[in-house]
């Protein structure tokens, strides 16, 4: 698609007689067919703005793997096959950037709720990372903004987190500390609550996961003057919202099961335990049928290796200690 609206193809050559070219010299092809004005919706005509898709395999050719033969070896481009003159994720990121940075609250929300998908693109992710846009999100998700842009901006963090490099960036911003926060908020929506909790259990997961959300969570605690994972029990047991309640049992139990030793586990297990009363808390707590919820009731059981009061398996277990004892007599 051209300029001036029309659809033109023509057959390409990425060599002439013993030069080869790479995707963006190539590039210059397309623009000298598509006219003055370069690309659809494009006022500039510098060929880095633009790249070739290959559609079959969903993804743009980079001139760092054509000079090392990655496309040619996997085969993305083989005579004959289709190319897509696209914006370069390059430009894709940077004018996100621009809108999440300069645009309207309307402009910005639409921009972050694309970004939950268009993030899922590799090479796109990897441009907006390097370009600064986790650090934005963080920054458009920090106190003072209003609920539905933070929950927006939350939304597309969470797709940039599926890769590393997206990881290290936000942990390099505090960002671990910064949801914390956020879940903390006395005025904090269930939606943005939910969201961070989901973010962060994604954080504990990893291999030093206990390490960054235990610590975020002492500092947080001790700059809000309070008892560290107060918050977060108070969620388990007071917060209306079943989701909400579900998401923070679950960042307990992964908290307690990433533990990096035992005396790490038994120590957060004393805390929870003595100073903030859990097992009373979750035991009121059993009511509540919701499938999910009760999942994580018995996950939080067996990683923390005890029983609920109350609960069916402490039933269980003292019918089976009545029937050893009958059986004794």
């Amino acid at each position: 698609m051209c300029a001036d609206g029309r659809v033109r193809r023509k057959q390409l050559s990425f060599c002439e007689g013993d030069e080869c070219h790479s995707p963006v010299r190539a590039s210059r092809v397309v623009l000298r067919l598509c006219g003055a004005d370069g690309a659809p919706g494009s006022g500039e005509r510098n060929p880095n703005n633009f790249g070739l898709w290959v559609p079959m395999h969903g993804r743009f050719l980079a001139d760092e793997e054509w000079e090392t033969g990655l496309p040619q070896r996997h085969c993305w481009v083989v005579e004959g096959a289709t190319l897509q003159f696209k914006t370069s994720p390059a430009c894709t990121a940077a004018a996100a950037l621009y809108t999440l940075k300069r645009g309207e609250e309307g402009r910005v929300k639409a921009a972050c709720f694309e970004l939950r998908t268009s993030l899922m693109d590799l090479q796109l992710a990897e441009e907006f990372v390097d370009q600064g846009g986790v650090v934005e999100l963080i920054h458009l998700a920090g106190d003072g903004a209003k609920p539905s842009l933070q929950a927006y901006a939350l939304q597309a963090l969470r797709t940039a987190l599926s890769y590393e490099i997206g990881t290290q960036r936000l942990l390099r911003a505090g960002g671990a500390a910064k949801l914390v926060q956020l879940y903390s908020a006395d005025d904090a929506t269930a939606k943005v609550v939910e969201i961070a909790l989901e973010i962060l259990f994604m954080l504990c997961g990893r291999a030093d996961g206990f390490k960054i959300v235990h610590s975020a969570t002492l500092s947080v605690a001790r700059a809000r003057g309070e008892q560290s994972y107060r918050r977060l029990l108070e969620l388990i047991g007071e917060c209306d919202d079943l989701v909400v309640k579900t998401n923070a049992l679950m960042l307990l139990n992964q908290l307690i099961q990433s533990a990096p030793d035992r005396k790490a586990k038994e120590r957060l297990l004393l805390k929870l335990s003595r100073r903030l009363g859990v097992d009373r808390l979750l035991s009121s707590q059993l009511h509540l049928q919701e499938p999910d919820f009760r999942q994580q009731l018995r996950v939080y059981q067996q990683v923390a290796g005890m029983q609920i009061p109350g609960s069916w398996e402490q039933a269980d277990l003292f019918r089976l200690k009545c029937q050893r004892m009958a059986d004794e007599l």
